[in-house]
């Protein structure tokens, strides 16, 4: 969702909206629509508002930037796996 706010804030100088209806699903009841300038992008649905919402920012970049999943998904290939140990939490 950052990705998105800050895409679109730096070119467009705007911000998205969501709107959030429910499913038939009891699994994925949630379903979120991202709204730039009154134009619906990405729809995601979730079993929480957050993760609909989550999906919908995804959907809205890929329409928005094209491959970017397969950008963001390199990029995460790259990365190398961290963890943090500590003692006190054993």
């Amino acid at each position: 969702m950052c990705i998105l706010h800050e895409y679109l804030q730096q070119s467009l100088k705007t911000h998205p909206t969501y709107t959030y209806s429910s499913t038939d699903s009891s699994n994925m009841p949630y379903r979120a629509t991202v709204v730039i300038q009154g134009v619906e992008y990405g729809t995601g649905v979730g079993s929480s508002k957050k993760i609909a919402k989550m999906e919908a920012a995804t959907r809205s970049l890929d329409i928005l930037i094209p491959d970017f999943s397969k950008q963001k998904e390199e990029m995460e290939s790259q990365m190398p796996d961290i963890s943090v140990r500590s003692p006190c939490v054993e």
